[in-house]
């Protein structure tokens, strides 16, 4: 039996190299065209275009960078007015998606570029044929979408009449019906909304971040809709779509927006929605609300907490980050406050954060913990989750990554018990939760904090996953002095002496001693005297029944 022949890999990239090199010699004229007949004959088969067309197509693929409008016509060695010539077969390209505009807004000029695909198809001697986008499913509709609004992220130019195409051809999805009703550069909006929800479970966008995605479209059109969002006048807020969900405290550049419920109802319909984005919940505090607050320590916790508060700025941390991901180690960093109770482990963690511009995401630890077996390792499994997706779309949006604390952490960062000896079900229940912790700090790529009081009940494997452990010791009688000064303004330095020498106090106890005197005059229209201000001391001593040290006046 004769053996079938095999027909031969077609090696597009090699053709296209031979016109490339033709047309260096000859430029786009027709004696191009005639040496390079053989080449365009079988590339212009297979790539269904004009020999000029796919002769543009290959000067461009040439180009690894792109080639601007400004360098076409020396590209095809011809005058700058000829080469005008050839944007029909250009438009042509892009509307294939032979090549893609790139991202050009501060210039008055064009820049052309094949996509990674294209390239990627070419050299395993393919060309990628585009899948049909007219009726889509649901789901189908927002992987295309994720893929449409990946390509501006990427640098190339967005043309909201591509989405509102999309939408026409798609008429059978609510969501496409809802939308038609819009302008072009509204749909690109709208659908914008809904894909972060979908896609990355993001319910809130703020100004800032919608300011930067409008840019990829035109200028005046970017600034026409954040006009006009920011006054409610927007006709996605007319038509209730669209609504403001908070920001605008300081300035109008935080305020939030997100898509409605009615919007949800109306466009999201049969399609299962996670918004687990962790800026939504209740324990996201956002650095800007963070108060200043004067916190005073002794001088090495002092020396380390300002070393730490400048490598968790963007500049230093970003820096260790690359340095670290290079070094093929966990680009996040674990930190450990421990020490006294009152002592502003707390405190200072709030502190850095507002120092290094970053938004905090405070775990609770009661709402890791379920009475249900299982459900509290899937609790603290979504607490990392949530926390690594929030990093991730930060980093996306060019904005530094929040703090995730663990405050008051004693409960599960606790020692793991034996489970020959301890067989019941909390016990492997908290053994499961410190396994999961252990692993997920191992691959941070954030910024954790945790503080804890009780430090001899540590387990030694989260010991060795810190990388900064600092203590955090009653302040000495000189800090102590100070911080009696800050909290009760008139009170005399002598007075302040006398009290840090006299009791053993952290910063938190003589905070408790300061509200009572504030209440004291509230009641009375008096400040208390020393004798009043000692028996408060003494009262904030009877829970230990430690007597006063030093001396009295």
């Amino acid at each position: 039996m004769k053996a079938a022949t095999r027909t031969p890999k077609l090696d597009l990239l090699e053709l296209l190299k031979e016109v490339v090199e033709i047309e260096r010699e000859t430029g786009l004229c027709a004696a191009f065209f005639k040496a390079a007949e053989t080449q365009l004959a079988v590339l212009c088969e297979a790539l269904t275009l004009t020999p000029s067309q796919t002769a543009l197509f290959a000067v461009f693929l040439n180009e690894s960078g792109g080639l601007a409008q400004t360098a076409l016509a020396e590209a095809l060695k011809c005058g700058r007015i000829e080469s005008m010539r050839y944007y029909p077969d250009i438009k042509c390209l892009l509307r294939r998606r032979f090549i893609v505009q790139k991202d050009e807004r501060y210039t008055d000029t064009r820049t052309w570029a094949v996509p990674f695909k294209m390239i990627e198809a070419l050299s395993a001697g393919k060309v990628p044929r585009p899948a049909s986008v007219k009726n889509l499913t649901l789901e189908k509709f927002f992987e295309v979408l994720d893929r449409l609004y990946a390509c501006t992220a990427h640098g190339e130019k967005a043309d909201p009449r591509r989405f509102a195409k999309l939408v026409s051809l798609n008429m059978r999805l609510g969501v496409c019906k809802r939308a038609a009703a819009f302008a072009p550069e509204d749909i690109y909006i709208l659908l914008y909304f809904c894909r972060e929800l979908v896609v990355n479970g993001t319910s809130r966008i703020n100004a800032e971040q919608l300011r930067r995605f409008m840019k990829y479209t035109r200028p005046l059109s970017a600034l026409k809709a954040a006009g006009t969002m920011r006054n409610g006048k927007h006709p996605l807020m007319e038509s209730g779509l669209i609504e403001i969900s908070g920001g605008g405290v300081l300035d109008d550049a935080s305020l939030e927006y997100s898509l409605s419920s009615k919007a949800k109802d109306e466009l999201l319909a049969g399609i299962e929605i996670y918004e687990n984005d962790a800026e939504t919940k209740k324990n996201f505090v956002k650095a800007k609300d963070i108060p200043a607050r004067p916190l005073f320590y002794n001088d090495r916790e002092n020396a380390q907490i300002s070393e730490l508060t400048e490598l968790c700025k963007s500049g230093p941390f970003n820096k260790i980050r690359s340095r670290l991901t290079a070094l093929n180690s966990s680009p996040g960093l674990a930190c450990l406050f421990y020490g006294d109770p009152g002592t502003g482990k707390t405190a200072t963690a709030y502190a850095i954060a507002r120092a290094a511009d970053r938004d905090i995401v405070e775990v609770n630890i009661a709402e890791t913990k379920s009475m249900w077996f299982g459900k509290s390792e899937k609790l603290i499994k979504a607490v990392f989750d949530d926390y690594r997706q929030t990093v991730e779309r930060r980093l996306m949006r060019g904005e530094n990554e929040p703090v995730l604390l663990f405050n008051e952490a004693d409960a599960i960062f606790s020692k793991r018990r034996n489970i020959g000896e301890d067989h019941s079900g909390p016990a492997q229940t908290e053994n499961a939760m410190q396994n999961i912790i252990l692993e997920e700090i191992e691959k941070l790529s954030g910024l954790l904090i945790a503080t804890t009081n009780l430090t001899g009940n540590l387990d030694k494997a989260f010991e060795r996953r810190f990388l900064y452990k600092i203590e955090f010791k009653k302040p000495d009688p000189a800090v102590r002095a100070l911080i009696w000064m800050t909290h009760i303004s008139d009170i005399s330095h002598e007075t302040a002496e006398v009290l840090a020498h006299t009791y053993d106090f952290s910063g938190g106890q003589i905070g408790n001693v300061a509200r009572k005197s504030s209440i004291q005059f509230i009641l009375h229209g008096k400040k208390p005297a020393f004798e009043l201000l000692k028996r408060f001391c003494d009262e904030e001593l009877l829970d230990t029944g430690r007597k006063p040290i030093g001396f009295a006046m």
